[in-house]
């Protein structure tokens, strides 16, 4: 892939019920394709030197405020490349996932950035259409084994 190549993290946390939490995106950013109001899984670029896991760790503090230690899991990554970015830039995404009980999550520490949603079972994730972030249907299958 041609580009800048910037790497980031998703992560599907499930609660017992195996529904997704998710955040709703606060700040537009149009050049990865996010746009105000938008529904989605935690997600966040990595800082120069960082490891997925330990990005993954960061999101789950700023982004979903999750009280005590959870298990994480890297279940793949995929490719996108944004929307209108003029440098083409390339994002590789690191996708993980955990099972958490809701009352471990007290809210994220950015409120500017992202606002707590609620949950939804993984099938209507994929489905969200323009109310999502496109990568979502694609991370969605990495999630499902496909």
């Amino acid at each position: 892939m041609e580009g800048v190549m910037l790497e980031g993290v998703a992560l599907f946390i499930f609660n017992s019920l195996g529904q997704a939490y998710l955040i709703r995106e606060q700040r537009s950013k149009p050049f990865i394709g996010k746009k105000a109001g938008m529904l989605s899984i935690p997600m966040e670029t990595m800082k120069g030197g960082e490891l997925p896991a330990e990005a993954t760790r960061r999101l789950l503090c700023e982004e979903v405020g999750v009280r005590g230690a959870v298990a994480l899991y890297c279940i793949g990554s995929s490719y996108f490349e944004p929307v209108d970015h003029p440098e083409g830039v390339v994002y590789r995404i690191y996708c993980f996932r955990t099972v958490c009980d809701g009352s471990m999550i007290v809210g994220p520490q950015d409120l500017e950035d992202v606002a707590p949603y609620g949950w939804m079972h993984l099938e209507d994730v994929a489905k969200l259409g323009d109310h999502g972030r496109r990568e979502l249907p694609q991370l969605v299958k990495i999630v499902q084994g496909g």
